[in-house]
């Protein structure tokens, strides 16, 4: 049980700050499509996110891998919950 995250260098309305503008631009229409994907098998939105940083952004990164961990805790913690001990 875990999280899926999908990065990529910053998008704008622009373009990116990066020479990967075609592969963001075909990355954000697959993930729209996943994320539909994963709703319908209830998948919570917090477990599968994308999130564009650039290379400069390193606390960002850091932040948004902290959130991450914490949205595995939290599924994790309410599975536990939810299920009996064997």
């Amino acid at each position: 049980m875990g999280a899926v995250l999908v990065t990529g260098c910053r998008l704008t309305e622009n373009g990116s700050d990066c020479h990967y503008n075609y592969a963001n631009q075909y990355t954000a229409k697959r993930f729209k499509l996943w994320q539909r994907k994963w709703e319908r098998r209830r998948v919570a939105p917090e477990r599968f996110q994308l999130q564009w940083i650039s290379a400069s952004e390193g606390k960002e990164f850091a932040a948004k891998m902290r959130e991450m961990h914490e949205a595995v805790e939290e599924y994790l913690f309410a599975r536990a919950e939810v299920e009996p001990d064997e």
